[in-house]
């Protein structure tokens, strides 16, 4: 569920793209902002992996994992809120990047945590397959949704998502399954 929230980060980069003020011959002033932006989301998720996964290690995998999908829902609440202004859209980048590696690193640790060994390969093959395939309907319906009712409405049922994803998360965690 969280992951049907977790849409391509290309729709970051055509929201500062959107976001740059422009100049009087209609192109964007910051035209190399968003590959900049972009440049250092992956640098920011880089850094953000290691403590993630010592924060996992010390805290409890769930209980990090949900920090993560917060902060995945806070990059789809800013922009569904904020995706006109430039500095939202440049927070809502670099907290992406954050959350981004929290998922990547602490999701694959649950997983493999939860599954006895002889399946722990497939039920991470799962893993991939289910995010794989949430992204791409989360990037259609948010590319959708943009083009016919604007980024609040695209950004805001990726939020609706996120935080699904996110009871549902808390929940299981305090059954302790």
């Amino acid at each position: 569920l969280f992951g049907l929230g977790d849409f391509s980060r290309s729709f970051l980069i055509l929201a500062v793209a959107k976001a740059a003020p422009v100049v009087d011959d209609g192109k964007a002033l910051l035209f190399g902002l968003p590959v900049l932006l972009y440049a250092l989301h992956n640098g920011v998720s880089a850094l953000a992996t290691f403590p993630s996964g010592h924060l996992a290690d010390r805290f409890g995998r769930r209980r990090v994992l949900a920090g993560g999908y917060l902060l995945g829902l806070g990059v789809n609440l800013t922009l569904a809120l904020g995706s006109s202004t430039l500095g939202a859209v440049c927070f809502a980048f670099m907290l992406s990047g954050v959350a981004i590696a929290v998922e990547e690193t602490v999701e694959k640790a649950c997983v493999a945590e939860m599954l006895p060994r002889e399946i722990r390969s497939y039920g991470l093959g799962v893993l991939a397959t289910a995010n794989a395939v949430g992204d791409m309907v989360s990037s259609v319906g948010v590319g959708i949704l943009w083009d016919r009712m604007g980024a609040r409405a695209a950004f805001g049922s990726a939020a609706a998502c996120s935080a699904t994803g996110l009871m549902l998360l808390v929940a299981t965690a305090r059954r302790g399954d």
